[in-house]
């Protein structure tokens, strides 16, 4: 339905529309926002930051709350009077306002929820990867959008129609240090790597396979973005000309540029040469889950290897190298003592505890 001048207005005055709601309807106004998406983790904040659990970006306002386990993004936008006065109607769903409201004005209610929604998401994607949380799938879900009411100084709900996404698990310690950290990069407009999501792949990935080619993949891309935020001249030669042998970008070419050469360019360089094996002639490639899993290993401390390049004192990079330490003291002393665990056999339905070994 689109609006004329001469129709009847739907306000139920029974006047022109031209003559009643056009000119208010017109009108620019600045509206309050309320944005809430459910993460799928529950995080743990350190004492000092209980009550400072705020981050923002580009003007949008967002805080955990760890009692809903939500996180509440707050923003003003400027809509029109016509767009302010359907949302202050508490419509149930899109479907509701179809036929009544011009379709004009419901795609941009559609869209006012984008930017939170995007900015959300951008503070989820390093939270999962500062807290090393490494979560299967997506890292939010449930949207719940609001729009502020002043006159009656209430939220009233979005129509129903946006959806959300999200997950996270095994949460590590927010603390002051590593939220300034997060709220720093974002403050710069900087992201992870792209090369993280293909390494979190890898790591969730179940078919040995797929988990090297796309911790191969990984390894690739990260010594791309590395080089292009190194430095902004080399981003023709890195996105425009033939790529050298992964083991080059991460040894030869890296020690020309950067005065350093990674600790794990033999380890990439046979990784890659795997993978062309496996691409080409996967039935003559036999993989071991060990070696797989300790390739990833690899391939995530190499480009830790180069975050700690672009920046000696990341927060990032200090917090990798600490949770290493700690996986490897574990393993050690679980190699060592060995773990329990109860087993039920499926016939007789009797429990047995069993001493497993680690490996």
């Amino acid at each position: 339905m689109e609006f004329t001048n001469n129709m009847k207005c739907i306000c139920g005055s029974g006047m022109k529309y031209k003559k009643c709601c056009k000119e208010s309807d017109s009108e620019e106004k600045e509206i309050k926002i309320k944005v809430e998406m459910k993460i799928l983790f529950n995080l743990l904040s350190h004492p000092e930051i209980k009550n400072d659990l705020i981050f923002s970006k580009d003007g949008i306002t967002m805080e955990i709350d760890e009692v809903s386990n939500k996180i509440i993004a707050v923003s003003h936008s400027n809509v029109s009077g016509l767009v302010e006065k359907t949302l202050l109607k508490s419509y149930y769903s899109i479907q509701e306002m179809e036929g009544i409201v011009p379709s004009a004005a419901i795609e941009e209610i559609n869209n006012l929820s984008k930017r939170s929604i995007d900015a959300i998401n951008d503070l989820v994607i390093w939270l999962d990867l500062v807290l090393f949380i490494n979560h299967q799938g997506e890292l939010v879900n449930n949207v719940e959008d609001f729009i502020y009411d002043p006159e009656n100084d209430e939220w009233i709900k979005f129509p129903m129609d946006l959806k959300g996404i999200a997950r996270i698990s095994r949460p590590y310690v927010l603390t002051d240090i590593r939220k300034k950290y997060i709220q720093n990069e974002m403050n710069e407009g900087e992201m992870p790597f792209k090369a993280f999501a293909f390494l979190k792949h890898a790591k969730l990935e179940k078919d040995l396979s797929i988990k090297w080619i796309t911790a191969t993949i990984a390894a690739e891309l990260a010594i791309k973005e590395f080089y292009m935020r190194f430095d902004d001249k080399l981003e023709y030669i890195v996105t425009e000309m033939p790529s050298p042998p992964l083991g080059k970008l991460y040894n030869g070419m890296l020690q020309a540029v950067a005065g350093c050469s990674n600790t794990k360019y033999k380890e990439l360089d046979k990784g890659a040469t795997t993978r062309n094996k496996l691409v080409h002639s996967p039935k003559n490639v036999e993989l071991k889950e060990k070696d797989v899993n300790k390739y990833i290993h690899d391939v995530e401390t190499a480009i830790f290897e180069l975050v700690e390049i672009l920046d000696k004192n990341s927060q990032l990079s200090k917090d990798y190298r600490s949770w290493i330490k700690n996986k490897e003291d574990t393993i050690k002393k679980m190699k060592e003592n060995g773990f329990k665990q109860i087993i039920v056999d499926p016939v007789t339905q009797k429990e047995a505890t069993v001493t497993m070994a680690y490996e």
